[in-house]
């Protein structure tokens, strides 16, 4: 083995800033239509992941061999990234978050001749 190497990435976001949207009702109750509410008036969620990965390098028969292997969001955290806001029945606003990717298993083996 020509060389070996581990990695540990760490990320924390104190959570992006939102503005909300308020629905505006008519004298029925009923929504038509929607206003941004005070700017960056609501704060999500820290957004926490932690990454580990390794690499190594070898050869064989002449060729250079590389093989990296790493596990993104190794403790499975939804962090969101951003939120979509859905109108409810009652005249409120739902928030529905839409995120980066779950835990996920990347590899790659790279060979120079």
């Amino acid at each position: 083995m020509e060389a070996s190497r581990f990695h540990i990435r760490a990320l924390y976001g104190s959570g992006f800033p939102l503005t909300p949207r308020l629905p505006v009702l008519d004298a029925d109750g009923q929504i038509v239509g929607f206003t941004s509410g005070d700017r960056h008036a609501s704060r999500d969620d820290p957004y926490i992941r932690f990454d580990v990965g390794t690499t190594q390098v070898f050869s064989v028969a002449g060729l250079q061999i590389e093989v990296r292997e790493e596990v993104a969001n190794l403790f499975d955290e939804f962090n969101a990234v951003g939120y979509r806001q859905l109108p409810t029945p009652d005249g409120s606003m739902a928030l529905l978050p839409r995120g980066l990717g779950r835990r996920v298993y990347q590899g790659e083996v790279s060979v120079k001749f």
